[in-house]
């Protein structure tokens, strides 16, 4: 499900407090952030991305930060989805090719091996370009790619979707 974005939002810039995950689960780590608020405003469509300076509140250090507006959000967004299914069509086709060659002939040949290469491939990336899209919020930063934990993350705070009916 992509991100909701506004043209003017809250977003959170976290500060990583612990260098190491602390245990939360099987095979799962916990990271706690120190937060503090910093209202947005997206440029207009068809505009520029907006450069920022955002000073950490925790530990001071300034942050460069690229701001994209409402509708390039929107197409960065269908971008990384469409980069995702095509990673899983190539992942499914993978392994349709492992099942068809390794029943019908020897998975030594050339296209067994190609298949076998395709998984092994694909699903790493999938599970790169996967997360990456989840992360996608039309704000960027050094150390934002969704796939690391970084110190330092710009979160948005979800506007509630627009109302079918409008507003009461």
């Amino acid at each position: 499900m992509p991100v909701n974005v506004a043209r003017v939002q809250e977003t959170q810039v976290g500060h990583r407090m612990n260098t190491v995950g602390r245990p939360s689960g099987p095979n799962a780590v916990s990271w706690d952030y120190e937060t503090t608020l910093w209202t947005i405003e997206r440029p207009a469509d068809g505009d520029e991305p907006l450069r920022r300076k955002v000073r950490c509140g925790t530990c001071e250090q300034s942050l460069a930060i690229v701001v994209y507006s409402v509708a390039d959000t929107r197409r960065r967004q269908a971008r990384f989805r469409g980069w995702t299914w095509f990673c899983a069509f190539l992942l499914l086709a993978g392994l349709a090719g492992i099942i068809y060659f390794g029943v019908t002939a020897s998975m030594s040949s050339a296209p067994g091996l190609t298949s076998l290469a395709s998984v092994f491939v694909t699903f790493p990336a999938l599970w790169v370009v996967g997360l990456r899209t989840e992360a996608e919020a039309g704000i960027t930063h050094r150390g934002s790619s969704g796939v690391s934990v970084a110190k330092h993350v710009v979160t948005p705070i979800e506007p509630p979707p627009a109302s079918p009916f409008g507003t009461a």
